[in-house]
């Protein structure tokens, strides 16, 4: 039982919570496990020799580190306290999502891959050459409850006084102050054409430089003879030289208008419609979806800035066949732990991610002064290999 043996293998490890038992990850093929002792010394030297005649040991540390290639979310349990738990309605972006919008005669639509699940404002579409960002097609919306001359949702006539103000919002939520005079026409309707000019993607006046990647949308302004302001369309994001119109016929909004202008789509349940102009074009779309609201299919681990490393308890173990052809199992049960040192995701094209873990063993202040037990046994034979 007790002769030297050769041990090979890396067998698996389990590791609880040390407080409540409960386990926390369990790592079933290693690359490899090491167990670490190292210890520190006082030298006592005396008289004229060079020579020490003694040591006092005032430390000794041990440490565990196992590698491993397949990367398990509850890793990052021990590594930083907090518990990877299943979630319902988890948003997950989807990147570059590529396809060619389809050729004449159409219908000229693409589906998105999680169309169920994708939220219509987070879709962000490319297309051409040099890969320029789209827009959706501008929407039509009525005046009622929204800009009146008295705020009670009054229409437009003729005769009225209107003023037009378009400020350029961009993402950091930073609004253009510039005041220019737009286009705005009274039509025998009472509709009231506003149309958004090109200087506005550029730099109106008042405004620092910015590039159109970081264009929000517009905020449109109307005053309506002198009564004060109101803001209507809410930052929508249109492309320069866009007509809107403001209805006062106290008609329906039209949400879905048709694309008539390249570089413009509509989005209804995850189906986007691109205009006849932009055939056979290749796009790329990104965009958030959503996992089920019903079912778990997600895990996720929100790593907090105010969470702790949890001491946890490890049993290693490994089967190996010694020289005399008997088999043995060794088994490491180490009481008391805690993750020290670095944990790093790195991936690469040519070779699997290796992810090492490396604990602190600890005192578990035990009444029996026990750190660890090395346990060795003798194993039955398989069944059925004889």
């Amino acid at each position: 039982m007790l002769k030297p043996f050769v041990m090979h293998g890396v067998g698996k490890a389990v590791m609880y919570d040390f407080r409540t038992g409960r386990e926390v990850l369990r790592i079933l093929k290693h690359e490899s496990a090491t167990w670490t002792f190292s210890y520190e010394d006082v030298d006592v030297m005396g008289g004229d020799d060079l020579d020490i005649y003694e040591t006092f040991e005032t430390s000794r540390a041990q440490s565990v580190t196992f590698n491993e290639t397949r990367f398990d979310v509850r890793q990052l349990e021990p590594v930083t306290g907090k518990r990877a738990v299943e979630q319902l309605n988890v948003p997950i972006v989807q990147l570059d999502e590529g396809f060619n919008i389809p050729d004449a005669p159409g219908p000229y639509t693409h589906t998105l891959a999680f169309a169920t699940s994708a939220e219509d404002d987070t879709i962000r579409i490319r297309f051409g050459s040099d890969w320029e960002d789209m827009a959706p097609v501008p929407t039509n919306f009525s005046d009622a409850g929204n800009v009146a001359e008295d705020g009670t949702g009054a229409t437009f006539a003729l005769g009225d006084a209107i003023d037009i103000r378009i400020t350029a919002v961009l993402t950091s939520g930073i609004e253009s102050v510039a005041t220019t005079v737009f286009t705005h026409t009274m039509v025998a309707n009472g509709d009231l054409i506003v149309t958004v000019p090109e200087t506005v993607l550029t730099t109106p006046t008042g405004m620092p430089a910015y590039d159109v990647n970081e264009l929000e949308g517009f905020n449109i302004y109307i005053d309506v003879n002198a009564a004060g302001e109101a803001l209507d369309n809410g930052a929508t994001p249109v492309p320069a030289g866009t007509a809107y119109t403001l209805l006062d016929t106290g008609a329906a909004a039209i949400p879905d208008a048709v694309p008539t202008v390249s570089g413009q789509y509509t989005v209804s349940s995850g189906v986007i419609t691109f205009a006849a102009a932009d055939a056979s074009k290749e796009a790329l779309v990104d965009y958030i979806w959503r996992t089920s609201s019903t079912t778990p299919e997600a895990t996720v681990v929100d790593i907090l800035k105010n969470c702790l490393r949890n001491f946890v308890r490890c049993i290693w173990r490994v089967d190996f066949r010694a020289q005399d052809g008997s088999t043995k199992g060794m088994e490491v049960d180490i009481y008391k732990m805690k993750y020290t040192g670095d944990y790093t995701i790195e991936l690469s094209r040519d070779a699997a991610s290796t992810h090492s873990m490396e604990f602190k063993i600890l005192d578990p202040e035990r009444a029996d002064k026990k750190l660890l037990s090395v346990k060795i046994v003798n194993l039955a034979e398989v069944t059925g290999c004889d």
